[in-house]
């Protein structure tokens, strides 16, 4: 288990720039194609390289964790992942050197079978980054289907990754104005896969596709559901 108590210290890898959503908030997103902007030529971290940096620098033993998570594509897509994942939980985040790895991902891309494997690791957390369920989730996170999603966070937390406290598997969820009424069920559906972590964020800045809150009576609301 992750003690969260106090500052921690980490060092993020944007391992690939390739993702399969279409974000309209996000730093490779063009809003008016969808795409992933111009200027952007998507690749993915040479794993060798990315290995060669960990051992050079004895995994950083200084740092409490390693972060998969980068500003412009999902860690999932990466085609080495799993064994990325094998090499620093393995080496140096294990029971002789304290220390996790964190990766952030909107939950569609592998498999349940993947998520099952990788939940072995007692060091390692997921983010899924989930905006809300059927209806709501692609609202912003486009081109994501939700069956895939809930698939792969329940067989990771099912495997192990919401049984240990509930902190290797964190529910991260924008509030918008089109999903802010599935509070109440993502604290329950997370109480049911055993997840206490939920990391709720308000958005400020909306675009066509998303529109902040604002009302002052339902941000009140918004604060009583997030507390009860």
């Amino acid at each position: 288990m992750v003690n969260w108590n106090r500052q921690k210290r980490w060092i993020d890898f944007g391992i690939t720039t390739y993702c399969n959503a279409a974000c309209p908030g996000c730093p490779r997103t063009d809003e008016a194609t969808l795409k992933h902007k111009a200027w952007l030529t998507p690749t993915h971290a040479n794993t060798t390289n990315l290995i060669e940096i960990f051992e050079k620098h004895n995994y950083f033993p200084s740092l409490d964790s390693i972060r998969f998570c980068g500003e412009r594509g999902d860690p999932m897509m990466h085609p080495d992942i799993e064994l990325l994942i094998d090499k620093v939980c393995n080496y140096k985040y294990d029971e002789e050197h304290e220390g996790y790895l964190c990766i952030n991902t909107n939950g569609s891309l592998r498999t349940p079978d993947f998520y099952e494997r990788i939940a072995e690791h007692t060091n390692l957390i997921i983010i899924f980054s989930i905006d809300g369920f059927e209806e709501t989730n692609s609202k912003y996170r486009i081109n994501l289907d939700w069956e895939p999603i809930f698939n792969n966070l329940s067989a990771f937390c099912h495997a192990g990754g919401g049984d240990r406290g509930g902190t290797n598997a964190c529910w991260d969820f924008i509030i918008w104005e089109h999903n802010w009424q599935d509070i109440p069920r993502v604290k329950e559906e997370a109480r049911k896969l055993g997840i206490t972590d939920i990391e709720f964020k308000l958005s400020v800045e909306g675009n066509h596709f998303t529109k902040p809150v604002t009302d002052a009576i339902i941000l009140e609301r918004i604060g009583k559901m997030i507390d009860e």
